[in-house]
């Protein structure tokens, strides 16, 4: 439910001004800022008024109980993203949001993810035998992505990535690199963007086809796809899922690679057990359950880089945020960077410590890498898997080294390593 607004609980905050080039430049540095004016502070950028709402029970409220009272519509990240994919999974509202969800909603539960792993354990060691042939520096990235893509296009089309070439690839990267700058936030996207586009959807639209022939019957991921969608539309729909699990995904995996790189302890702890688990027999859902200390790592790289560092809403009515009050069509942020690295929530929150998701219970409200809600990402436990069984399958043949100073994380579509994830590979005669 909406909160009301009474005179005698509701008060007002001072609205700071701020210039959007300070906002788009470093933001940041520009959320850490504003942060030090309360859990609750204003201020107007771009001729708006924007709420910034730091606290989990603001997230809880905005994300939960009262999410009926704000929508993505219209918000800087929905404007941006409708241009490229239509009216997919992430830009949908109301009744066709939730028509999408619970047809999608399958594809991605936990019994359906688990069949996939044997999907990415395949795509895991070709690339660990690939880093085997050519050991030392490299910049993961680029490989990351690959790899990312490559298990969506498996797992939702059943289709090998690689029958469609780099095209496929080149086109998605150029997309995101599009929405890293925010270009079609008041324009038409360039050229180079709209042919990138175009690509994926003739692309994407053989790929349709092609999944939909291979397909194993009414249970498969490509018919519960064209349940919901026919042409066009599909393709959409298809384009939607790429870009929202492709780029994260990716994030995730380059981070927790750069972690490890510099926690050698932490690392050969990973090995080991990726060598106990890994060569054992038995089934796939039983082994990604028998790492706990991986999956801990994996989300406590997350925790210090959440690939998704921002989002945000618009209220629908006129309601409140913790005794604030919110007029209609008011924008507002919620930032996992800011909870993630919050002292109140986190001992020593920028220091990495997996061993804090290692214990029992559930996880603090002030963790949020997937969103919350209702709308929590619909792909949560197919990322979470992938990442572990991709880092688990690296490491079990191979050691990972640092290379300089930790990089600085920058702030796009998804949070990156400024100057790219760079490690040195050693084969197991180096282990």
């Amino acid at each position: 439910m909406c909160s009301p607004r009474t005179a005698s609980e509701h008060s007002r905050v001072p609205t700071r001004a701020v210039s959007l080039d300070e906002v788009r430049n470093h933001p940041l540095r520009f959320l850490a800022e504003q942060a030090g004016y309360g859990d609750l502070s204003v201020y107007e950028a771009g001729g708006e008024q924007i709420v910034l709402a730091n606290h989990p029970d603001h997230v809880k409220q905005v994300l939960g109980s009262a999410a009926g009272c704000f929508t993505k519509a219209g918000t800087p990240d929905d404007l941006l993203l409708r241009g490229l994919v239509g009216e997919g999974l992430l830009t949908a509202e109301a009744g066709p949001w939730r028509r999408q969800r619970s047809v999608l909603a399958p594809m991605f539960r936990r019994a359906r993810v688990v069949p996939a792993a044997e999907r990415i354990l395949d795509i895991a060691e070709s690339l660990t035998e690939a880093w085997e042939r050519e050991p030392g520096a490299r910049c993961v990235d680029g490989e990351m992505s690959s790899v990312a893509l490559d298990v969506l296009v498996g797992v939702l089309l059943d289709v090998d990535a690689a029958t469609i070439g780099p095209a496929f690839g080149e086109a998605v990267a150029e997309l995101n690199a599009h929405l890293g700058r925010g270009a079609n936030r008041t324009g038409t996207p360039p050229q180079k963007v709209s042919e990138a586009r175009r690509l994926i959807r003739a692309i994407a639209g053989a790929l349709i086809q092609s999944g939909a022939y291979r397909s194993d019957g009414p249970e498969s991921n490509m018919h519960e796809l064209m349940r919901l969608h026919r042409g066009p539309d599909l393709a959409d729909q298809v384009l939607t899922l790429i870009m929202a699990g492709h780029e994260t995904t990716a994030r995730a995996m380059s981070w927790t690679l750069l972690l490890l790189a510099r926690h050698e302890d932490v690392q050969e702890q990973v090995r080991t057990e990726a060598r106990q688990v890994l060569g054992r027999e038995g089934s796939i859902r039983d082994k990604v359950a028998q790492m706990p200390l991986t999956e801990a790592v994996v989300r406590e790289s997350m925790r210090l880089f959440p690939p998704v560092w921002s989002m945000s809403r618009r209220s629908t009515t006129e309601t409140s945020i913790g005794g604030i009050e919110i007029a209609s069509g008011t924008l507002v942020v919620l930032s996992q960077w800011l909870q993630h690295h919050d002292a109140r929530w986190w001992d020593d929150p920028y220091e990495f410590k997996p061993e804090r998701f290692l214990e029992a219970g559930p996880l603090p409200a002030a963790y949020f890498p997937f969103g919350a809600g209702d709308r929590i990402c619909i792909g949560q436990h197919l990322a979470l898997m992938e990442v572990v069984l991709v880092v688990a399958t690296i490491l079990r043949r191979l050691r990972l080294r640092a290379v300089g100073p930790m990089p600085v994380p920058e702030a796009l579509i998804s949070l990156r390593p400024a100057d790219g994830a760079r490690v040195i590979v050693e084969t197991e005669r180096g282990i």
